[in-house]
């Protein structure tokens, strides 16, 4: 089962040009079975929204926007300038699932 996995995380991370996008997709791969497909089908209907985009002006940035904060948890010690100084960061690697979402 661990050499299928690593399989298919290899060949869906190969489609990915993006040596950025592709270290996004690796990290979001290791989560437990049940966490990743979760996310894949969150990430599957964001993608829907953003395609609608023109009607309901939600594009891949803005749903990025809305959604990394529940994305890219943060540690609760965490200060506060600190959160927000990395927030551009969980904003671009939850930007890089959403245009992955059907890699």
């Amino acid at each position: 089962a661990l050499a299928k996995t690593k399989e298919r995380r290899s060949t869906l991370t190969k489609q990915v040009p993006d040596e950025g996008a592709r270290a996004v997709l690796e990290v979001a791969l290791t989560l437990p079975k049940a966490q990743c497909a979760c996310l894949g089908m969150l990430l599957q209907f964001l993608r829907e929204v953003a395609e609608k985009s023109d009607k309901n002006k939600m594009s891949i940035q803005a749903l990025a926007v809305i959604f990394a904060p529940s994305l890219m948890k943060t540690p609760d010690n965490m200060p506060p300038q600190a959160i927000m100084r990395d927030m551009p960061v969980a904003i671009a690697a939850t930007k890089v699932l959403l245009e992955n979402a059907y890699a």
